[in-house]
């Protein structure tokens, strides 16, 4: 039986993609076990304002080499001032009422000292929000190395994986000759079709944290992303 996984580092509320993503596979593996890199997606995102873009970001303790899975949160005051800025910009937002408490609680007991274990409990929250039922499994399980190719190549095969999904950025680093040869099955998501939806603060902007989408549509959330239950989105 076909089974398709996506490997992707955790990031911190990423954007709609990435849980299409997850929703796309039988299975979603937390690739953190791997380098850090600052100034990523791994501990920050961004939402609007009615002056621009902000960046919410998770301090950080960092000390070169560690691995994404060996980084700790710096603090806990970076919880409630993430939540009062989604507070301050979309109370008035027509999803406030079905997911502001949500959210709310989800920051509330964001209390893990790991940055890995942050970014999961987000993803387990969002995805709860969203009827995403994707199991998750960690890399750091897998006991796997080599090069970027043959280590995914490794995770596909000790998840029993005969496809893999991948983000349109990945073509350039991919050797798909391998992914042949081991008999996997390379996708690409296509993220061109996404529609615009009735966003607060300014002109529209896709690339921002999930939370906007949830919190300017409310139910109607489901218009705006490309899966569905049953329904991949590539």
């Amino acid at each position: 039986m076909a089974k398709r996984i996506a490997v992707f580092q955790s990031n911190y509320l990423p954007w709609k993609g990435y849980f299409d993503l997850i929703n796309s596979v039988d299975e979603f593996v937390l690739d953190d076990d791997v380098q850090y890199t600052k100034q990523s997606w791994r501990n920050r995102n961004i939402i609007k304002t009615p002056g621009g873009l902000m960046w919410l970001t998770v301090p950080v303790h960092f000390q070169f080499p560690m691995k994404i899975n060996q980084v700790a949160v710096s603090g806990s005051e970076w919880r409630r001032k993430h939540w009062r800025a989604v507070e301050s910009n979309y109370r008035r937002a027509p999803g406030w009422k079905l997911f502001g408490e949500e959210l709310f609680r989800m920051w509330q007991s964001a209390d893990q000292t790991m940055l890995s274990a942050v970014n999961r409990h987000c993803l387990d929250t969002i995805c709860r929000l969203m009827e995403i039922g994707t199991p998750f499994r960690r890399s750091e399980e897998l006991q796997v190395s080599g090069d970027r190719n043959q280590r995914i190549i490794a995770i596909c095969k000790a998840c029993g994986a005969d496809r893999l999904l991948n983000g349109p950025s990945a073509r350039q680093h991919m050797d798909e000759e391998q992914f042949r040869k081991a008999g996997i099955r390379v996708d690409y998501a296509d993220y061109s079709r996404y529609p615009e939806y009735p966003q607060l603060h300014g002109p529209f902007e896709h690339g921002v944290s999930i939370v906007d989408l949830l919190l300017c549509c409310g139910e109607d959330f489901r218009r705006y992303v490309l899966s569905a239950p049953g329904r991949p989105a590539w």
